[in-house]
């Protein structure tokens, strides 16, 4: 059916709430749906040994113990008690063993491991790796998800082979855990977030679908901490002349609202660390978002965006616009040293 791979925050506080939320949705859509968790993110290990998830640490040769870092893919226990003794973080190996939980699964301390070093040809490599389903998906670990999104790649999979499929967010204040048991969960989520949610701008992208050969297997190096990565893979797919859909409009892709972390502090780059990231992907004429998708799926059928030659033009005279004013900038400046020159000294010189 589908792989669902992402970077997990901290299972901590709110984090944790959200973060189950949204997982505990994506298992909903589908029987046979497959979750790699990615990074060392604290507790991600014990929350995928409850849920049966495939929890693939940093790809580093030791942990700091010494010992070597493997992953580990773990089937759903039927016991409640010994998941909730799992969770604990204060687990110790003796336990563990008790619990037949390899001993690194236990919580471990600081902020978010390395998970920052992560890089897109290391990660997409890796999944697709891993993935025993045609479909992969990258999602932001906190966006819940409706059936609407199933029914969504469905038909755009009927419809072609290899596609990418993209879409905006609606941003929703959440902060309890979705009551999953109830029979019209869907119902009241779907209506907390038409009638107090935002959506998001086409620039934010939390989510992307593909067919498992649809990128090349040497993508570049790029920083998953840059938050321009998922930008140059539109733009990719858009050059190699692939199917790209925007699907806004038949999906609400639900991101719940948390507190901003050090992950969305970083990608706010300035000067030279964003010149650096902006070369990687080959300049900012290879970063798109999702309003450039060729292709919109509407409730009839696969449609020619018609906006995005529009927002093109714009784009295009926007630029030219403050080419122009800084070029008037410069020429008023010009002007403005002359007057002076010329007010401090006379023209004619008198002999």
């Amino acid at each position: 059916m589908l792989t669902f791979f992402t970077t997990p925050r901290p299972f901590r506080g709110r984090d944790a709430i959200l973060q189950r939320n949204a997982l505990t949705s994506w298992l909903r859509l589908h029987a046979d749906v497959q979750i790699l968790l990615f990074g060392d993110a604290p507790g991600s290990m014990e929350f995928a040994w409850e849920l049966g998830l495939h929890f693939e640490p940093q790809a580093k040769p030791c942990d700091n113990a010494g010992a070597p870092r493997v992953a580990h893919q773990f089937s759903a226990s039927p016991d409640a008690e010994l998941r909730a003794r799992c969770a604990t973080a204060a687990a110790s190996p003796r336990e563990a063993r008790a619990l037949r939980v390899p001993a690194g699964a236990r919580a471990t301390a600081g902020p978010r491991g390395a998970t920052e070093a992560l890089q897109l040809h290391e990660m997409f490599g890796k999944a697709r790796q891993l993935a025993r389903h045609r479909l992969l998906c990258y999602i932001d670990s906190r966006m819940l998800l409706l059936p609407d999104f199933s029914e969504a790649f469905n038909r755009v999979e009927a419809l072609y082979p290899e596609f990418l499929m993209v879409g905006r967010r609606w941003d929703v204040d959440i902060s309890q855990p979705v009551g999953f048991a109830e029979q019209d969960w869907q119902d009241e989520v779907r209506h907390q977030a038409l009638a107090t949610g935002k959506c998001h701008a086409a620039r934010q992208i939390d989510y992307l679908m593909f067919s498992h050969g649809l990128f090349p297997r040497d993508l570049p190096p790029l920083p998953l901490g840059s938050g321009l990565w998922n930008h140059w893979l539109i733009w990719r797919a858009v050059a190699d002349g692939s199917m790209v859909v925007d699907v806004s409009d038949v999906v609400l892709a639900i991101h719940q609202n948390h507190e901003a972390d050090a992950r969305e502090i970083s990608p706010k780059m300035q000067g030279k660390e964003l010149g650096d990231h902006v070369a990687l992907c080959g300049g900012s004429g290879h970063l798109c978002g999702i309003d450039r998708a060729p292709y919109r799926l509407t409730a009839k059928d696969v449609v020619p965006n018609r906006f995005r030659r529009l927002r093109n033009w714009c784009r295009s005279q926007n630029r030219l616009g403050r080419e122009a004013a800084m070029l008037r900038r410069q020429n008023e400046g010009k002007g403005a040293r002359v007057k002076e020159l010329s007010a401090g000294q006379p023209l004619l010189q008198p002999r």
